[in-house]
C-alpha cells in the first residue's frame, strides 16, 4: 500500500490538522502522562499494524518503523502511530488523521536511510535504495 501523496505542503496540513503527539520516548519529554505511559504501551503495541520498515528478522529486529492504528485509552477514538524503533532508543508520535500518520511514517523511512541511526551496516545495504537498504520495507 502506498499513501496518496498530500495536495498540501506539510505545513499547511500542519496548521490545519496541528502536529503528531509524542506519545512515548526513551529520551525526552512527551505530551501524555508520565503515569500514562504504561496504558499508552499497551495500546500502541496491541494496536492493528497498517505499514511497515523493518532491517533484521521479526524475531531479531535491529531497526523497526511502523504505522498503526489503535483506539487512544482517554478518548476511546481510533488514532495512528508511528513508532521508531532500534534496540536504544524508541519514539511512538500519533495523530487522529490518518494522512498525517502515513506522512509521518514515510518521512521516517526515508529519513533512516538518508541518516541511519543503526551502527555497522553493511555497506551494500546503501546502493540500491530503500528496498536494499531495509529487509521489509512498502515505501518505495
Amino acid at each position: 500500500m502506498r499513501a496518496a501523496l498530500a495536495a498540501k505542503p506539510m505545513t499547511e496540513l500542519i496548521e490545519q490538522y496541528g502536529p503528531m503527539r509524542t506519545v512515548l520516548q526513551s529520551h525526552g519529554p512527551t505530551d501524555v502522562q508520565p503515569e500514562q505511559h504504561e496504558t499508552y504501551n499497551l495500546v500502541v503495541h496491541g494496536g492493528k499494524p497498517l505499514r511497515q520498515s523493518r532491517i533484521g528478522s521479526p524475531s531479531v529486529p535491529v531497526l523497526v518503523i511502523q504505522l498503526l492504528e489503535y483506539v487512544d485509552p482517554v478518548t476511546g477514538r481510533p488514532r495512528y502511530a508511528v513508532e521508531h524503533w532500534t534496540p536504544t532508543r524508541f519514539l511512538v508520535t500519533d495523530h487522529a488523521h490518518r494522512l498525517m500518520a502515513e506522512m509521518a511514517y514515510e518521512k521516517a523511512v526515508r529519513d533512516e536511510f538518508a541518516a541511519h541511526t543503526v551502527p555497522r551496516l553493511s555497506p551494500a545495504r546503501f546502493l540500491g535504495g530503500l528496498a536494499a537498504f531495509y529487509d521489509v520495507t512498502d515505501v518505495l
